[in-house]
């Protein structure tokens, strides 16, 4: 992803640590609605909802893989 790889290039090691906090935050709370679509009765109701979460955790995951890989090795 060179869009990611630009953007952590300009940041500094303070600035990539508060992203990687707020950015699975505001996903979160963005997902939960439509999580809550997906089952028409809870978002955490996890034996209907459990790929939409999978998914979730997986975008998250290689985001933040990407912002604090070595950009180096990436």
């Amino acid at each position: 992803m060179k869009v990611i790889r630009k953007f952590t290039q300009k940041l500094n090691s303070t600035q990539r640590t508060l992203i990687g906090i707020i950015f699975p935050v505001i996903i979160l709370i963005i997902s939960i609605p439509i999580a809550e679509e997906i089952n028409c009765c809870g978002a955490f109701e996890l034996d209907e909802t459990w790929w939409f979460w999978l998914i979730v955790v997986g975008v998250i995951g290689y985001v933040e893989f990407h912002l604090f890989a070595d950009d180096k090795k990436v």
